[in-house]
């Protein structure tokens, strides 16, 4: 739920004033008027501003029920209904400022200044930030996880500094890739992450370095000769052609099904049909089967 400001606060004591007026003021309104549609500022034009409820006495303890009473009794019919709602959204108001408490380090934040995960835990934005960190340091705390649910990057990048925003989008990009098709910058200086292999491009260019890049053997580009890595890649996709070998849409290794049915698990864990190659329950293979 949005937070409710002050501001949304004084906006709905003036709604609420208005509607007041109109439902307590001396001249009540037609209910059959407001059935068919007309304005309650129509039915009932002789409202007057709303009075502000008189403070509560002082021999009364303040936020008491003795008080609240007191309170009631002594406003003005006209302003019975302002003064209940405005408790209402005040109750709203200062449970949007109570403290929430970070599942991680127990410190307690204002809730503006935390981040809810989708099970409810909420989460510091420094202990948000070191989590993100460490994940672009070990790619298997990637995603970040909360009860084993994980956490969309779309909503740990809003809680995070801009510096922090920029690497961390950067690995978000990278993770994206399966592992066996990340091209890295073969300058050992550099090593950044450049794109994935499946590209149809054959050569490109480190953005960081400047370094000019194989895609096919992911090394340096080779000046004036054929790259060996994309020779022999070609003779393995006219053999894995002749065979009717499969290659996994996660990975893109090459798979030779023995035996069993059409469903392949790949050691990547990626779910693929043998028959058309595509990832499982995105083809009708399985249903033709049946």
């Amino acid at each position: 739920m949005a937070a409710i400001t002050s501001s949304d606060l004084e906006a709905a004591s003036h709604a609420t004033a208005r509607f007041a007026q109109s439902m307590t003021s001396n001249n009540h309104f037609d209910e059959s008027k407001t059935r068919s549609g007309t304005p309650l500022s129509d039915v009932s034009p002789s409202a007057q501003a709303c009075c502000i409820p008189p403070p509560c006495s002082p021999e009364l303890k303040c936020g008491t029920q003795d008080c609240r009473n007191d309170e009631w009794n002594k406003t003005p019919q006209n302003s019975k209904a302002t003064f209940f709602l405005s408790q209402i959204f005040i109750k709203f108001l200062k449970r949007d400022q109570t403290p929430v408490e970070c599942i991680a380090c127990g410190d307690k934040v204002p809730p503006k200044q935390s981040f809810r995960a989708p099970c409810a835990h909420h989460y510091c934005r420094e202990c948000i930030a070191n989590f993100a960190k460490a994940s672009m340091k070990d790619e298997s705390l990637y995603p970040l996880q909360c009860c084993q649910i994980r956490i969309p990057a779309k909503k740990v990048d809003r809680q995070l500094p801009k510096p922090l925003q920029t690497g961390f989008r950067a690995k978000t990009v990278e993770y994206s890739v399966p592992p066996t098709t990340r091209v890295y910058c073969a300058n050992q200086k550099c090593s950044a992450f450049l794109c994935s292999s499946d590209t149809r491009k054959a050569n490109m260019t480190c953005r960081v370095c400047g370094t000019a890049m194989c895609l096919a053997c992911k090394n340096r580009r080779h000046l004036g000769e054929e790259c060996v890595e994309a020779g022999l890649q070609r003779d393995l996709k006219r053999l894995a052609d002749d065979k009717n070998w499969q290659s996994c849409p996660g990975c893109r290794a090459i798979v030779e099904r023995t035996d069993g049915c059409s469903h392949i698990t790949c050691r990547c864990s990626t779910h693929f049909c043998y028959r058309c190659g595509a990832r499982w329950r995105k083809c009708f293979c399985h249903r033709e089967d049946h």
